[in-house]
């Protein structure tokens, strides 16, 4: 059934288009950058970070 012949713009089809295009992808990015910005700044979740990667290194050996 050829549906899309039928298509006509509504107030409505044009609401939902840009909620489609625009305001859910842009709402999707807002809250993923929202998200990775409160991670970066927490300083328990950085150290953590930086401890793992200082295990992960060859310490030189100590002279006694």
């Amino acid at each position: 059934m050829p549906r899309h012949e039928y298509f006509r713009w509504t107030p409505r089809t044009a609401w939902l288009s840009v909620a489609y295009v625009l305001a859910i992808p842009g709402a999707l990015m807002y809250t993923a950058y929202k998200i990775d910005v409160s991670y970066t700044q927490d300083s328990h979740f950085s150290g953590q970070v930086n401890e793992r990667r200082d295990e992960n290194t060859v310490q030189p050996e100590r002279e006694c």
